[in-house]
């Protein structure tokens, strides 16, 4: 396994959501990405690819970690503190839609702003 085989931060994004679901509403990085590796599918090997010898930082978490930053850029998660990430109404919303549906562009509702929410359905 390789860099190349670890999914981009865009593609983290539902499988996030569906972790803190699944989680409770809420939770800590380490819990999510645990939850995730195990619901997702995903081999434990992934979780080990560092950027190199001299950046012993797992590849997995680092982009968790930037993917968890952009859900609370679009208002699907949010942070009230470091450490904890909980879920907001338009995230749950987001996880009840069926991955090829949550891809979709969504025509904005008249009277709405275009806001970072709209990015994930992009």
């Amino acid at each position: 396994m390789d860099k190349a085989s670890i999914p981009s931060r865009r593609d983290l994004w539902l499988p996030i959501l569906r972790a803190v679901v699944a989680l409770g509403g809420s939770g800590i990085p380490r819990e999510i990405a645990d939850t995730i590796i195990d619901g997702e599918g995903f081999p434990e090997e992934l979780a080990t690819i560092t950027y190199g010898e001299h950046n012993p930082v797992s590849v997995l978490h680092d982009r968790l970690g930037f993917a968890r930053i952009d859900c609370r850029l679009m208002g699907v998660l949010e942070s009230p503190r470091r450490g904890l990430w909980l879920i907001t109404d338009l995230g749950r919303e987001l996880v009840g839609l069926s991955e090829p549906e949550a891809g979709k562009p969504q025509p904005a509702k008249q009277g709405s702003e275009q806001g970072p929410a709209s990015e994930i359905q992009r």
